[in-house]
């Protein structure tokens, strides 16, 4: 008896054993299935996949030009915060509005207004590429021609009205200002706001001014203008960018071609003659020349002769006539002949009567001209 229980029990241990062993494997081979189908990096054949892209942030141009506005803004500011720390700096009060001033003094003065210089004329150079991108965005009609000189009237008349319907009116809310800039002349923050509501006045305008010069734009010859100003100037490889169509400050009733070179400085050339009429520099207002370089009174009247004689072929036939007259402000000396001791009653010329001017540094480097004298026909 007591050896069939033993032969029992150990079949039934015997049957246990298999048993449980089955139930491993069973569960080792499941456990592998998951860790196959949970692997990463296999993917079942059976199965369409779909593909999930993570959204990119798309920033528009004209964001991005603002973006840059802020960026060159917030370093100002940082050169203006440490310039109020280590160096010369007077706090006052508006007492108009009480809100509080500091101004700048002597180096100090110097250089942030030399810095706020830089400043907006970069944040304007990025301003106009903002309207071109709106204007671009936007694909506006061109104004259409009329057929009469009395009817481009009318019509330029009606345009400038409607300006009201395209620009803002009232003052601007400070809250929407793209970026404050801080003012060393006026010792306090002045904004620039620059958006699509601005653009749009400055298209609308813009668009005004191409259909109102454009009979005189069709008589502009580019090359022939610019190459003109190389010749005058004495740089053949000088790169120049046209602008627009401008009157004529210093004559009445003319128009002029301005260009503009890489640094700034502005070129007009008269659109009947095609000559340079008028050069103006990109300098600071208060050029300093070193000592060492400075040339005599002598040298520079010199230099300003021959430029003029060279440049203006009546100069030489209208001299005996005209008022020589010569002057210089710090380091900038001016060289003038002026046709104002004639009678110019009646004529388009009472008001500015013709004249040449060539402005020189005290280094002898020509910066300015002005020349009338070879418009008089």
């Amino acid at each position: 008896m007591n050896k069939s229980f033993l032969i029992g029990v150990g079949i039934l241990i015997m049957t246990s054993a298999f048993c449980l062993g089955s139930i491993y494997l069973m569960a080792k081979e499941r456990a592998a299935a998951y860790e196959a189908d949970s692997d990463p990096t296999r993917m079942p054949t059976s199965i369409e996949t779909v593909s999930i892209e993570t959204p990119t942030l798309i920033v528009s141009p004209k964001e991005h030009i603002l973006e840059q506005i802020r960026q060159l803004a917030a370093e100002y500011e940082q050169a203006v915060q440490a310039e109020k720390v280590n160096g010369e700096v007077e706090f006052s009060t508006d007492q108009a509005t009480g809100e509080q001033l500091f101004h700048f003094q002597g180096e100090s003065y110097q250089r942030i207004s030399t810095r706020m210089r830089q400043l907006d004329e970069q944040i304007f150079q990025l301003y106009q590429l903002y309207i071109q991108v709106y204007r671009d965005e936007i694909n506006p009609t061109p104004f259409p021609t009329q057929s009469s000189p009395e009817q481009n009237q009318a019509y330029y008349d009606y345009l400038t009205e409607q300006s009201q319907n395209y620009c803002p009116t009232g003052e601007l809310d400070l809250n929407e200002a793209t970026v404050m800039i801080y003012d060393p002349d006026d010792g306090k923050y002045r904004p620039w706001i620059i958006n699509d509501e601005i653009a749009r006045c400055d298209v609308y305008g813009q668009m005004i001014e191409e259909w109102r010069t454009a009979p005189e734009l069709a008589k502009v010859n580019k090359d022939e203008d610019m190459a003109a100003i190389r010749q005058v100037t004495g740089k053949p490889d000088l790169i120049l960018t046209f602008q627009a169509i401008q009157g004529t400050a210093n004559a009445p009733g003319r128009a002029a071609a301005l260009y503009t070179d890489e640094t700034g400085r502005e070129y007009y050339v008269d659109i009947e003659t095609a000559r340079l009429v008028e050069m103006n520099p990109n300098l600071p207002s208060h050029p300093n020349i070193p000592a060492n370089e400075k040339k005599s009174m002598d040298e520079l009247r010199g230099v300003a002769r021959q430029f003029a004689s060279t440049n203006s072929p009546r100069l030489a036939d209208l001299e005996t006539v005209l008022l020589y007259e010569e002057n210089c402000k710090g380091d900038i000396c001016f060289f003038r002949w002026d046709y104002r001791n004639k009678d110019w009653t009646g004529t388009d010329w009472i008001m500015m009567p013709p004249f040449l001017q060539v402005g020189i540094l005290a280094n002898g480097q020509i910066v300015t001209y002005n020349n009338t004298l070879d418009l008089l026909e």
